[in-house]
């Protein structure tokens, strides 16, 4: 997915307008989200729509990884920016 695009999945009233370019992921603001941690240090973030189900494939999922208390990596499901996943398939993911 362009940036372009995914602007328009997010504002898409607003266009790809360089000015909105910060508004387009201030995701806490315009979307549901769900955290899910274990034990392996491992936190995954989702992002959709308010009032998506977790069992529908319309979620941006990233996955923050630690050492100690500091995120050492984010990472992608699949490795894109895409609202396609399945937050209850978070896990067994792959992601870069």
């Amino acid at each position: 997915m362009t940036l372009a695009l995914a602007m328009k999945k997010v504002l898409p009233n607003r266009g790809t307008d360089p000015e909105h370019f910060l508004s387009a992921f201030a995701t806490d603001l315009i979307m549901t989200q769900a955290i899910a941690y274990n034990g392996d240090l491992t936190e995954y973030i989702g992002y959709a729509l308010p009032g998506t189900d977790k069992a529908e494939g319309k979620w941006l999922i990233k996955k923050l990884s630690y050492s100690g208390t500091k995120v050492t990596d984010i990472q992608f499901a699949n490795g894109v920016i895409q609202w396609d996943q399945i937050w209850n398939d978070r896990a067994g993911l792959s992601y870069s």
